[in-house]
C-alpha cells in the first residue's frame, strides 16, 4: 500500500469518526428538546416578543436541519469520496495499468 492510501484512509477514518459524532450530537439535541421543550420554550418566550410555540419548535427543527445538512456535507461526502477514489486506485493496481 502506497504512502498516499494510507494518508487516504486514515482521513477517510477520522471524516467516518467525525460524522457519527456530529449525528450523535444532534440525536442528543433533539432529546434535550423534547426533555425541557416547555420551560425551553418558557424561557425564550420573555426573551422573544411575540415567540408562540410553533415558532420555537419551528427555530429547533431549522437548526438541527442545518447542522444536519452541515454534518453530510463537511464528512460524509467527503468520506465518501474518498473510498471511491481509494477503491478505484486499488482496482487499478490489480489490473496492472497505472496512471
Amino acid at each position: 500500500m502506497k504512502t498516499t492510501d494510507v494518508t487516504l484512509d486514515l482521513i477517510a477514518k477520522l471524516l467516518i469518526r467525525c460524522f457519527w459524532i456530529g449525528m450523535a450530537f444532534i440525536m442528543a439535541s433533539f432529546f434535550l428538546y423534547l426533555a425541557v421543550g416547555d420551560w425551553g420554550y418558557e424561557l425564550h418566550k420573555n426573551i422573544w416578543s411575540g415567540l408562540t410555540r410553533h415558532d420555537y419548535s419551528l427555530v429547533w427543527v431549522c437548526i438541527l436541519s442545518f447542522f444536519k445538512m452541515l454534518i453530510f456535507v463537511a464528512f460524509l461526502v467527503p468520506y465518501i469520496a474518498i473510498r471511491v477514489v481509494i477503491r478505484q486506485q486499488s482496482s487499478n493496481a490489480g489490473n496492472g495499468s497505472k496512471r
